[in-house]
């Protein structure tokens, strides 16, 4: 009798990357491990800002951060098809958090229309995840560079580190990225689950978020404007 994988009966995502597949709980282990850096993340920013924070919009981040991690962690667990589009609409709740943020910031959305934009931006991001995996990581790139164009043009009161730190270490994380989907720089042998280029993606990416709070909460504390 030939043994059957634990998720062999669901349709598995067409993603394709480093690290070949277990037939296990956790097809992945060293993409899915990684997505602890989310929750690490997510649970410092409650710890150092939540009771600082909590009336500001941003200490809604935290746990936007932390749905990232795991709906990332259950898809490369699994290597589902509907999970991957659970994990792309995972992320358009940071960008369209950040993308409705900004608009704010910048006068072009009233402080009273920002739930609903940032409900219109995540809930359309998240129905092109679900029509197509391409079309969610087009609108995800393309919410990701209106967020960065935005938040250059921002006029801000202090230094813009973290804002820089954010993109730094967002850009790198872009780097491992493609270097995993071009399949470069792979880990073989017994390294092959236990670290690939993507598990850096999941990292860095973790590490730009909390540099991303840490400038938005600036922004929201300091009134912005000239001067």
């Amino acid at each position: 009798m030939e043994s059957v994988c634990p998720w062999g009966g669901y349709a598995r995502a067409a993603d394709v990357g480093c690290e070949p597949d277990l037939c296990a709980w956790i097809v992945h282990p060293a993409e899915a491990w990684s997505n602890l850096a989310f929750i690490a993340v997510a649970a410092a920013l409650v710890v150092r800002y939540g009771r600082a924070d909590r009336q500001l919009p941003v200490a809604w981040f935290p746990w936007i951060v932390a749905a990232i991690g795991v709906g990332s962690a259950a898809f490369h667990a699994s290597m589902i098809h509907w999970l991957q589009a659970v994990d792309l609409a995972a992320i358009f709740l940071f960008t369209g958090f950040l993308l409705a943020a900004n608009l704010q910031h910048a006068g072009l959305v009233a402080a009273n229309r920002f739930p609903a934009c940032f409900l219109a931006l995540a809930s359309g991001g998240a129905a092109l995840a679900f029509a197509d995996p391409w079309l969610g990581t087009i609108g995800i790139a393309a919410q990701g560079c209106a967020i960065l164009w935005l938040a250059w043009r921002i006029p801000t009161r202090g230094p813009r580190r973290e804002l820089v730190l954010a993109i730094a270490l967002n850009q790198a994380a872009a780097v491992t990225l493609w270097l995993d989907k071009g399949q470069v720089l792979c880990t073989r042998g017994g390294l092959a689950h236990v670290v690939q280029p993507h598990s850096f993606w999941h990292i860095l990416s973790a590490l730009s978020l909390l540099f991303f709070y840490r400038y938005e909460r600036q922004i929201e504390r300091v009134p912005t404007g000239p001067g």
